[in-house]
């Protein structure tokens, strides 16, 4: 049996629980904040909106930070390396 994967390809967020993939599917490399409800990825601009949104609220990120940090790690994340969607 295939062991389930533990972080998010798209954001990094640990998913231990089946429900925590998109679309409830435990095969699914993406959370269910990254996807849709139907478990589609949703587009990098939305995805990195609500991850500079969460570390302005969480972490008390001024905004430019937030914006460079959310980019640079966005970049490392197997579902963007090497994709150039336009912001």
């Amino acid at each position: 049996m295939d062991r389930p994967r533990l972080f998010c390809d798209s954001c990094g967020m640990r998913m231990e629980e089946s429900g925590d993939h998109g679309g409830g599917k435990q095969d699914n490399p993406y959370c269910k904040n990254c996807c849709d409800e139907t478990g589609v990825l949703k587009p990098k601009s939305v995805i990195r909106e609500t991850l500079i949104k969460f570390y302005i609220e969480k972490y008390d990120y001024p905004k430019t930070a937030a914006e460079n940090f959310v980019d640079d790690f966005m970049a490392t994340m197997p579902a963007w390396q090497n994709k150039q969607e336009k912001l």
